[in-house]
């Protein structure tokens, strides 16, 4: 588990759920805690307590309670597994840190349940498993302005709290040795005086140790069959490992200048005179437009919704004094589109702005790399590649800039902002540099070399 992954657990509507389990396809669900059992020996700091999540994919999985996981307490995964179908991928912002969750043909991955304490490392993770594609929902956080269901996660959980959490070892096998040789001859004193009933026992015993034996067998034949076939698996995966994939992200986003228009037409909607509320801001991202209200002497919640009919539904803040209203921007993926280099962004960006006696923020940003956990049988995940991210200010509102937005392939604007009784726009987005699959194979090559 790396340094910035941990399990442990989020309180969503007041219900604690573990998080961070190592989950598994069960073989056979009427063996699998044995399973769990043997899985949790061979882990550093061992496990200690066991789901079994029955349906259409029987799985378990393994967690700690080093780690805060409690006995009782619903595993978060199996929870939203049951409350979602097919193939889906999630990153919800919690109360105790990033939560990475997935599932593919109704299964949680092995690696598709992970804690993480910042947010650049699940946005990342996000990233590249996006691009591998085939996700039938997608969930992500509103401030990333990626376009995601942003349906809170207490909605999805309502109504979910199995399966839970039990220990893998029963009652006794977890107490103090003092307490086990206390017991013990207690037992041996109790053999004493039910000795008349020992021959039968043995018998009955011998029947049993046949079956387990048998059982034993039968297990150990379905383990080597399992791993015959996950061995021809990894074969046929690493034919795959040709060459490494480049997730050309700013491909699958609109074009700035459709952004742009897109972007004016929806605050034009929603810039309306709400009765007793004042408008303070101006908003779009990658995918919303939001204008945001506070409260004057007479508004209410009644005159928010009547003003914002037919236009968009007002969210209405705890203390009852703040609204947004938002709307999603249309657009479709812009296809195909060659990118510039970064020393070429670098100049184009700088010349421009220095032709508007105007100042730019550029920084830039390194290509992520491949997580650390990352399998060598099987093909690469697509990574994005370097990019630039930049900040500007500018009294031109954004259907201006959309002609010079679309002078750089490769950029996406992530947000736009304006204050009432500014002047002023605030501008932030990036441009990604060119990069083939070609091109990383060689740099691959030339780094092994």
């Amino acid at each position: 588990m790396q340094d910035q992954e941990r399990s442990g657990s989020i309180s969503v509507a007041d219900q604690e759920y573990a998080v961070g389990m190592f989950w598994q396809t069960a073989e056979d669900p009427k063996t699998a805690k044995r399973e769990a059992k043997v899985a949790a020996k061979q882990e550093v700091n061992q496990a200690d307590l066991f789901v079994m999540r029955e349906g259409f994919v029987a799985q378990w999985a393994i967690g700690w309670t080093s780690y805060g996981h409690k006995s009782g307490m619903p595993a978060g995964a199996a929870c939203l597994a049951d409350a979602l179908t097919g193939n889906w991928l999630a990153v919800f912002a919690t109360d105790n840190g990033w939560w990475f969750v997935a599932s593919r043909r109704d299964a949680i991955l092995p690696d598709g349940d992970v804690l993480y304490d910042n947010e650049d490392e699940p946005r990342t993770r996000f990233e590249t498993e996006f691009v591998r594609g085939g996700w039938d929902q997608v969930f992500t956080p509103e401030e990333w302005g990626m376009g995601g269901d942003t349906t809170p996660l207490d909605e999805l959980l309502q109504g979910h709290e199995e399966p839970k959490l039990s220990y893998l070892n029963d009652f006794f096998s977890r107490l103090p040795k003092s307490v086990k040789i206390a017991a013990a001859a207690s037992v041996v004193g109790v053999g004493v005086l039910g000795y008349l009933g020992y021959s039968i026992y043995q018998g009955m015993r011998a029947e049993e140790i046949a079956r387990q034996e048998e059982l034993m067998r039968k297990q150990q034949e379905a383990l080597r069959a399992r791993q015959e076939a996950e061995r021809l698996e990894a074969e046929r995966l690493a034919a795959l490992r040709n060459k490494e994939t480049v997730a050309r992200i700013w491909e699958a986003a609109s074009l700035p200048s459709e952004w742009a228009v897109s972007c004016a037409a929806a605050l034009d909607r929603l810039s309306v005179e709400v009765p007793g509320w004042s408008m303070q801001t101006l908003r779009c991202t990658e995918s919303r437009a939001q204008v945001a209200w506070t409260r004057v002497p007479g508004g209410s919640i009644a005159s928010a919704q009547y003003g914002l009919d037919g236009i968009a539904d007002p969210a209405i803040g705890a203390s009852g004094n703040n609204m947004r209203g938002s709307l999603r921007l249309d657009g479709e993926a812009r296809g195909e589109q060659v990118a510039w280099k970064l020393p070429e962004i670098r100049q184009n960006f700088l010349e421009l702005f220095q032709g508007l006696e105007s100042r730019v923020i550029l920084t830039e940003v390194a290509r992520p790399p491949k997580p650390p956990d990352e399998d060598p049988t099987l093909a690469p995940r697509p990574r994005p590649p370097a990019h630039f991210t930049f900040s500007f200010t500018s009294e031109l509102p954004p259907l201006v800039w959309a002609e010079i937005f679309d002078r750089f392939p490769g950029m996406i604007v992530d947000s736009a902002d304006y204050k009432i009784g500014g002047t002023t726009w605030s501008y932030a987005g990036r441009v990604y540099e060119e990069l083939t699959d070609e091109e990383v194979q060689q740099q691959n090559a030339a780094l092994e070399g």
